[in-house]
């Protein structure tokens, strides 16, 4: 199970820095959907870039795991709801899993976090 769990962070990681590097720089794909699509402001699309890029990245530290994976799945699950709005249901139900990956990554990081915290201290003598 640890494999899948490391295996999920990895992966989610490398999503959420891709996706927000291709949203900050504008790329022609997501321009097209979000922006000509969509009608969501260029500036928006950006915004949700820095979020997903940020994101990615704060999955590295164990300790800002748990507001990476909420960051993750707020930003993927706008761009399913989007995806489902623009008429696309085969690729928004695609979409929905790096979704459940992000709240399953989100819920592992808070329960690590708590078992950590639930664990006695050792004082000095």
């Amino acid at each position: 199970m640890t494999t899948l769990k490391t295996a999920n962070w990895v992966v989610l990681m490398l999503l959420g820095v891709a996706s927000g590097i291709a949203k900050m720089l504008l790329m022609e794909q997501e321009v097209a959907f979000f922006h000509r699509e969509m009608g969501i402001s260029l500036y928006l699309v950006m915004a949700l870039g820095v979020v997903q890029f940020t994101g990615g990245l704060l999955l590295i530290l164990r300790a800002s795991r748990p507001t990476g994976a909420a960051m993750l799945a707020l930003t993927f699950l706008i761009s399913a709801v989007l995806i489902f709005m623009a008429a696309r249901p085969a690729f928004g139900l695609v979409s929905l899993l790096p979704v459940a990956m992000a709240v399953f990554a989100t819920a592992d990081a808070l329960r690590s976090e708590r078992e950590r915290g639930a664990r006695p201290t050792e004082t000095p003598p």
